[in-house]
């Protein structure tokens, strides 16, 4: 494959999938333009570590603006709740 034809297959999967957008960030939008460039390149490892970066700052910023945690979820823990009321270690009683 020459990069023209593999920037011709990049672009005909763009349109394939992503037929009702995408909104990214300015620094994700840079990494996955750097993993475009790498596998027109056949850089082969460089495009599937910037690809990596790229899904990772992805959702990052996902997380961070939904302020869920993993898996889609609010966080379980939730400091100072009062589901979680830690007792000291001296409130226990030992039995003598």
């Amino acid at each position: 494959m020459t990069p023209d034809d593999r920037w011709s297959h990049l672009a005909a999967l763009d349109e394939e999938l992503l037929k009702g957008g995408v909104i990214l960030s300015e620094w994700c939008s840079v990494i996955v333009r750097e993993t475009d460039i790498a596998f027109v390149h056949s850089a082969h490892l460089a495009s599937i570590l910037t690809a990596m970066s790229g899904i990772e700052t992805y959702l990052r910023s996902e997380y961070a603006q939904s302020k869920k945690g993993r898996f889609g979820r609010p966080d379980r823990f939730v400091p100072n709740s009062e589901h979680f009321e830690r007792k000291p270690a001296y409130a226990t009683q030992v039995p003598q």
